[in-house]
Order: structure tokens, then sequence, then C-alpha cells
């Protein structure tokens, strides 16, 4: 299925630099698309606009929650410190690669020569995992008033892979987040 992805707003840059503050500003526009977690955790089948805020998928993903947390009961506390997250809430889109299999796409958690390691650390697959990435998207608009224009956040990600990114989003709008290193690396 060949739904248009119009001109996606992708928000860029170093950590800390305030993006999860412009992603949620930029939100607030209700004609831009915006990925929730529970629908990145649980993309298919595509949600419904007339039932979105019913979708049952929503409470399997608050389930998973529940049993995480019993798990491992300040996970969610120390996450949170850095990056809040819930079911409802809007989500870095940087799951989406990992549905190609690209666990890092920097690659410096896969150190070493291994196979595996290298196919980790290959520009080839990231632009690959872009086109998975644009796949769910479509999925995720095929009920919505066409063309969808997303609003989209996962800075670490994007902002090492630019030329693969735009390979596959040529039409892209890049917003570039910035904040002085020496104010950046203390908020840690």
């Amino acid at each position: 299925q060949d739904v248009p992805i119009k001109r996606p707003i992708i928000i860029i840059g170093c950590p800390r630099t305030a993006s999860t503050f412009m992603h949620k500003l930029l939100a607030q526009d209700p004609a831009l698309r915006k990925p929730h977690f529970w629908e990145l955790a649980i993309p298919s089948p595509p949600p419904d606009p007339a039932t979105y805020d019913r979708d049952p998928r929503r409470d399997l993903v608050s389930t998973g929650f529940r049993s995480f947390d019993a798990i491992s009961p300040h996970f969610y506390e120390d996450v949170h410190r850095h990056h809040y997250f819930g079911v409802d809430e809007i989500e870095e889109d940087s799951v989406l690669v990992h549905y190609a299999g690209v666990l890092a796409m920097h690659g410096i958690a896969f150190k070493g020569d291994s196979e595996y390691a290298q196919w980790q650390k290959c520009p080839d697959n990231k632009e690959a995992a872009y086109r998975v990435h644009k796949k769910v998207l479509q999925i995720l608009s095929s009920r919505y008033p066409q063309p969808v224009q997303w609003l989209l956040k996962a800075p670490t990600i994007h902002s090492c892979f630019l030329k693969e990114l735009l390979k596959v989003y040529p039409d892209a709008i890049l917003i570039v987040t910035h904040r002085q290193p020496v104010e950046v690396l203390p908020s840690w």
C-alpha cells in the first residue's frame, strides 16, 4: 500500500537540547499526526480515528507496563528522570527502525568485529531501516484522511543518518535543536 507521507516534520539534534519540549509544543497542532507509545508498540492493524481513544491495544500496552514494573519496580522511576513516556504519550519514533533489526543506529553499543557488530555499524542497513520506518508510518496513516503529515522525533538516531533519512523522506522538514555543550553535559 503506497500511502503518502507528506513532508514529515522531524526533530533532530544532540540529546538534552529541549527536543522533547519542542516535540510536545509542536504536537499541539491538531493538523499533525503524532505517534503515541501504544501505537508504536503495536502498529497493526491500523488505528481507526473513530475509535482511537478506545483502541484495546492501549490496555495491552498498559498491562505490559504494569508487568514490567512488577519485575523491575524502579525502572520507570529511573528512566522518567531523563525521558518520560506513557501509553498515551507521544513518543520518539526510534522503535520503528528497531523493527528492521537495527538496534543501535549509531553503532556505539556494538563494539568489536563480529559479523553482527559489523552489520549493526553498516550504513547500508540504515536506509533499509528507514524504509521499514516509512512502511509502519504508512500503516498507521492508512485510515486517516490523506495525505498525513507526521511530527517525529528521535534526534540521536536521525542526526547520525541524515543521508539515509533523506533518501526515504526527501521532502522532510528538519528542526535542529541546539544547546551549549557546557549546559548539556551537566544536565545528565
